[in-house]
């Protein structure tokens, strides 16, 4: 049932990179550049290299399942629903 478990690098890159860019990006984050979920995971993609455990795909970024509780960001939870 499901698919990998992620990694916690990919975990990290995701909480502390993608998200702060996203369209879901909240608090300080605001003040970024918006980016893409597709140009987010060809980035993740690049980044992970041979780390990777999977493709990444923006529709796999914007509808996360983490295998970890999120890292302690505040208002991540009402940004993200």
């Amino acid at each position: 049932m499901g698919g990998k478990v992620w990694s916690e690098t990919e975990e990290r890159h995701f909480w502390r990179v993608a998200v702060a860019q996203s369209p879901k990006r909240c608090g300080i984050d605001q003040a970024k550049a918006e980016r893409s979920w597709e140009e987010l995971a060809r980035e993740m993609q690049v980044v992970m290299g041979t780390r990777a455990r999977r493709q990444y795909s923006g529709t796999m970024l914007c509808k996360p399942i983490p295998s970890f509780p999120p890292l302690p960001f505040p208002c991540l939870l009402g940004c993200l629903t």
